[in-house]
Order: C-alpha cells, then sequence, then structure tokens
C-alpha cells in the first residue's frame, strides 16, 4: 500500500525528516480507521540514535512539519518526557484552530520498546499503526507510552 519509501535523513520543503512515505491511494488511510481524514503527507522522524528520552523542542519541530505539510507524522524515539506527550496531545486536539483543513494531520508517538514488542510477538503492523493512531486522536498518548 506504499508506493514509494524514501529515506531521507536530510532537509527538505517540510525541514529536515527521516522517511517519506508516499501511499498508493487513500485506501491506506481506511484501513487505519481513518476514513476520509486522509494527510497530504505520511512522513516519520526516528530519533532512535539517543538514549534520552525526546523532549519538547522535539515535537515543537515536528508540529511545524506535521502543518506545514499537512502530514500525518510518526515520531520515534526510546522515551517521551512529559513536556514532549502534552505536546503532541495539545497539537492532535487543537490542529484545526492551528492548520486550514487538518484532514489527517496527526503526530503518532512510537516508543523502540512498543516496536519490539510488535517484532518479539509477531503482531500484525498495521493493526498496531491503526491502534498506535487511534490512541494520539483520542488523547490517551500517555496510556501508552
Amino acid at each position: 500500500m506504499i508506493n514509494s519509501f524514501d529515506v531521507t535523513n536530510k532537509d527538505t520543503a517540510l525541514g529536515q525528516i527521516d522517511i517519506n512515505l508516499i501511499a498508493v491511494d487513500n485506501s491506506l488511510y481506511d484501513v487505519w480507521g481513518m476514513v476520509n481524514d486522509y494527510p497530504s503527507n505520511l512522513i516519520g522522524e526516528c530519533k532512535n540514535y539517543s538514549s534520552e528520552k525526546v523532549s519538547r523542542p522535539e515535537i515543537e519541530k515536528t508540529c511545524w512539519r506535521s502543518a506545514k505539510g499537512k502530514a500525518l507524522s510518526f515520531f520515534i524515539g526510546n522515551g517521551y518526557k512529559e513536556t514532549a506527550i502534552s505536546e503532541i496531545g495539545e497539537f492532535n486536539l487543537y490542529k484545526n484552530q492551528i492548520i486550514n483543513n487538518g484532514n489527517g494531520v496527526y503526530i503518532v508517538p512510537i516508543s523502540i520498546s512498543m516496536l519490539e514488542v510488535v517484532i518479539d510477538n509477531n503482531l500484525n503492523f498495521c493493526y498496531f499503526i491503526k491502534w498506535a493512531i487511534k490512541a494520539s486522536k483520542m488523547m490517551a498518548i500517555a496510556n501508552y507510552l
């Protein structure tokens, strides 16, 4: 369901992002439970090179990139500080007041340990992503990280 996958790890029109994904069509978002809530872009940032928890300034940059690109943004890190989680929750809750037509624009935090659980238990990755998106939209982020 992904047409192309580009590991950029460099500056783009949206700023520095690590992964740029192009969905074949909007059916990917339907599978993820985002019916009629389609982003313009699908991007990811991975901060697993640091054992430190992701902090608010890193998330603020992601908020800006997500808003500018009208993107569904996955942020992968070893852990998240409480202020980072709060920033993600506020952005996801109030994004429509920040940007016009914010359909599909969310920040979805994922921890390395979550990915390890998915891999170690042979869980369906698509269902995991669907769950992570839903939890992010419902302000239940702190409950799953």
